[in-house]
């Protein structure tokens, strides 16, 4: 795992005989400074300091690279919560960058149960339900879930923004989350 800051580069090396070769690339907002390139000693970090923001990676941007490695990657942007109605969701879907389709939006009721160690706080995340759909949505209808709500818990409502490079798009297949390049997504907690 490698870190950057705004500005910044690096060179990465990979196995030059691998056949299949894929770099993720992962962008979330700077809510933790990070000092070392070592994830752990971070989190390590940021447990012992109460001042620090927790690390949160339920709003983040990611891109898919099995090519053209030497681009810089175009992420999508950065979105804002889902709004949580009464009977629906309300939803900001992303600008739509060049040379991207927007294929499907996710949206998932999440059980989330907060484990705590001496190194760091995580999360242990059930889906409760989800659904995929066709295109970016800008909300729905909440659906009639019968699921008691355990008060130890917390609940979140997630989207996320799927898209696909438009030079392997075809309108005419069927939905192939296996194509997909560009994920961005954020999620909003309930009140119980």
């Amino acid at each position: 795992m490698k870190t950057l800051r705004s500005n910044e580069s690096r060179q990465l090396k990979t196995l030059s005989g691998a056949k299949n070769q894929t770099l993720l690339h992962f962008l979330r907002p700077d809510d933790v400074v990070m000092q070392s390139a070592n994830f752990y000693h971070e989190l390590l970090r940021i447990k012992n300091d109460p001042d620090q923001a927790a690390v949160s990676l339920s709003r983040s941007s990611l891109v898919i690279q099995e090519s053209d490695f030497g681009q810089a990657p175009q992420f999508l942007d950065l979105i804002a919560p889902p709004v949580i109605g009464e009977a629906d969701l309300a939803f900001s879907p992303p600008a739509l960058i060049q040379n991207l389709e927007a294929v499907a939006t996710k949206v998932s009721f999440l059980e989330v149960e907060v484990i705590e160690s001496d190194q760091a706080d995580y999360e242990n995340v059930s889906v409760l339900w989800t659904q995929t759909y066709e295109g970016w949505l800008s909300g729905l209808e909440k659906p009639h879930l019968k699921i008691g709500l355990d008060p130890n818990k917390s609940y979140r409502w997630q989207v996320m923004f799927m898209g696909q490079d438009s030079s392997t798009y075809d309108d005419r297949e069927q939905l192939n989350l296996n194509k997909i390049t560009h994920v961005t997504q954020n999620a909003a907690e309930i009140s119980k």
